[in-house]
């Protein structure tokens, strides 16, 4: 009997849901005219999946694009920039300003194996912007 591929897996199929479900508590939280925002790697599929494409489509959503390069993400190794492209769907414009995409004025370091767990934390800088754009969402709101 052959070997399932990922896609056949039970892991993928729970994957599908979560993200799935995700989308679900997103469109919920706009329908409450409040604000979300979901975050995958740029080379994740997620935001194919018809839920985000419909999310997308809501008014206000929007893709922002960022490389954690930018954002001051070092390999352990090389201590060289890591590129890594992230997405975020979101509606929230007081977080346009993490949007950097790399300035292209440095080298990169692949991630390669175990480096690929290593990165899936945040860097720090991006941890402390993102702070920062959600203390300015006031100025974008009326509460008048």
């Amino acid at each position: 009997m052959p070997a399932k591929n990922y896609v056949q897996s039970e892991d993928y199929r729970n994957c599908m849901a979560l993200a799935c479900t995700v989308a679900k508590l997103v469109e919920l939280v706009a329908e409450l005219k409040l604000f979300a925002s979901v975050e995958n790697p740029l080379a994740s599929s997620i935001f194919h999946l018809y839920p985000y494409i419909r999310l997308h489509r809501r008014s206000g959503f929007f893709y922002l694009r960022l490389d954690f390069c930018m954002f001051k993400m070092r390999h352990p190794a090389t201590d060289k920039p890591v590129k890594k492209g992230i997405i975020l769907l979101t509606n929230a414009p007081w977080l346009i300003p993490l949007g950097k995409r790399c300035d292209r004025t440095h080298d990169h370091t692949r991630l390669e194996g175990h480096y690929g767990r290593w990165s899936a934390q945040y860097p720090a800088q991006f941890c402390t912007d993102y702070a920062h754009c959600l203390s300015q969402a006031p100025k974008f709101l009326d509460f008048s």
